[in-house]
Formats: structure tokens, sequence, C-alpha cells
């Protein structure tokens, strides 16, 4: 009788574990859509994926346990989408999205977790439900094929800007300016009209310079990349593709990164020092966590156990 008072109640659990993921996943615009696409059900799943590409590739929202370099085709970074986390209702900022762009590439991470156990499972993606899932609509959530570095596609739930969202920004062009100017020159403007929202806006999560500093601003100043180098005679096609796509989206980073700056430097002198306080605050508190992930990272190379992939059934 005991027995089968344990049984019950497991059974009991494991149902509502069940129903509490399920909650969970209909909280991520799209996601259950994409998976019914897909034919995926995480529940059969022994491993999971999610592709990282802004702040969640160094402070991942749930220690995975595996995490490894990917790259995203027919996508691309940028800030597009309107923020409140670093705006106001009034005068809302802009935050880091991937939007589509049949040219473009995004390089992230894959975060992996394996073997997670019901209740491990629903905590992660409660967790990532919290951190991804902001209070204005702006994201989609897709199960995307994703290449890991030998070009192997693996299946990876990746957060996209949503371009039905009121809160999409895209290129901030409207109609006119795409039929009247030329590629430069939407460019061009798309930057003006970014850099000046993004050197201004500032809400309870900070300033969107701060955000691009610590994001995009961050991977060109430490992974910078050069074309025409003795290196890529040795590289392969596909590393030779990426490593092109990849110089493409540093450069409009940089064009980005100078127009911020020209825009905050016109500002008057209290409200640049005003913006700066704020920033050094978070750029102080992004270093340290930085170190921290830096020296947990080093420690688990060093007991990294050898990488298996799933060739049955798609991997999310």
């Amino acid at each position: 009788m005991d027995q089968n008072k344990k049984n019950n109640k497991a059974e009991f659990n494991k149902k509502s574990l069940y129903s509490k993921l399920d909650k969970i996943i209909d909280r991520f615009p799209g996601l259950k859509k994409s998976l019914e696409e897909n034919n995926v059900n995480l529940r059969n799943l022994d491993t999971i994926r999610v592709f990282a590409y802004g702040s969640l590739m160094r402070e991942p929202h749930y220690k995975p346990s595996n995490r490894e370099d990917g790259y995203l085709n027919g996508y691309k970074r940028d800030f597009c989408c309107r923020s409140l986390r670093s705006g106001t209702p009034k005068f809302k900022g802009l935050t880091l999205g991937v939007d589509k762009d049949e040219d473009g590439l995004v390089k992230g991470k894959l975060l992996e977790y394996k073997g997670l156990k019901l209740q491990e499972l629903v905590h992660m993606f409660e967790l990532l439900a919290n951190r991804e899932i902001p209070s204005v609509p702006i994201y989609e959530f897709k199960l995307l094929k994703v290449e890991q570095e030998d070009g192997n596609p693996v299946y990876a739930i990746t957060c996209v800007a949503d371009q039905k969202s009121e809160n999409y920004v895209g290129d901030a062009l409207n109609k006119r300016a795409r039929q009247q100017l030329s590629k430069e020159e939407q460019l061009e403007v798309s930057i003006a009209r970014k850099s000046l929202i993004m050197a201004t806006a500032d809400g309870p999560s900070g300033t969107s310079k701060s955000y691009f500093d610590r994001t995009l601003g961050f991977d060109v100043k430490q992974y910078p990349i050069t074309m025409g180098t003795s290196e890529e005679k040795n590289l392969s096609k596909i590393n030779l593709a990426r490593k092109q796509k990849l110089y493409n989206e540093q450069q409009y980073i940089i064009r980005l990164t100078n127009a911020i700056e020209e825009k905050r430097a016109v500002l008057p002198k209290v409200e640049i020092a005003r913006l700066e306080k704020i920033e050094i605050m978070q750029w102080t508190r992004f270093e340290n966590r930085l170190s921290t992930l830096r020296k947990a990272e080093k420690e688990a190379n060093n007991i990294k156990a050898p990488n298996t992939r799933q060739q049955d059934k798609p991997s999310v």
C-alpha cells in the first residue's frame, strides 16, 4: 500500500511538472508553434540547445553541460527592437536582436543541456523566460538550424526579432526611404537614426549605449577581424565565407560605434556626465562577472568530457 502511494505521488508530481513545463513554453512567443512544425517534443529529447548571441553567451541563464561556437545563417545581429529596460515609455531605447538577412551570419554560442531531469528542465526554461522575455513584446522564439564549427547542423532554440511587433525597428527606415535612397544611403540614414537613440536613451537597466558596448562593441574589440591575411589560404571554403560575413558585421558595428560617440559628444556636459556615471557602474559589474565566468570556464575545460551527438532525431 505504501509503495502504491509513493508511485501515485510520483506520477502526480510528474504530471504537475509536465503541466508546468507546458505553461512555461506557452510564455515564449512562437516557440510552441515552431516545435510543432518541426515535430519536436521537448519531453523526448536528451539534449536541448539554446543559441546565445548577446549577453547570454557570456552569462548563461542556467549552467550548460557544454558550450561551443555556433553559426546562424540568414540572420544578422542588430539593435533592431525598442526597449523599456534601456529607455522609458516616452523614449524607448534600443536592444539587441537577430533579424533576417539573406547575406548575414550570426556567430554565437550553442548552450547545450544534456540529460536534465524533468524538474531541472522546468527550472532551466523558467530562468530563460525570466531573462529573455521582456515586458514589451519584441521577440519570438524559433527552432532554427545552427551550424557547429565543423558545419554540422543542429537544432537550437533561438530568440529572433518579431517583425510583426509594434516595437520592431528593423533598419529604422520607412518605405519611402527604401524606394528613394541607394543601399549606402539607406545604411547611412539607418545608422544616424539608431545612433541618436543609443547615445541618449537610458532606463531602469542602464543605457542603450552601455548594452551595445558590452555586446557588439565588446566583441569587435576583443576579436577584431582583418581580411586579406595570409592565413586565408589555409581556410576551408566554409570558414572563409564565415570570416567574410563576420568581417562585414564588424565594419557595420564600427560605423555604428563611431556614430554613437559623435552623437554623445554633442550632448550637454552635465548629461554626458550623468550617462557616463551609469555606464561606469555597469561596466564594472560586467568586468567582475566576466572575470568570474572565465575562471569557471577554465576550470570546466580541465575536466570537459568528450562531446557526443544524436544522429537519430533532432536535438534542440
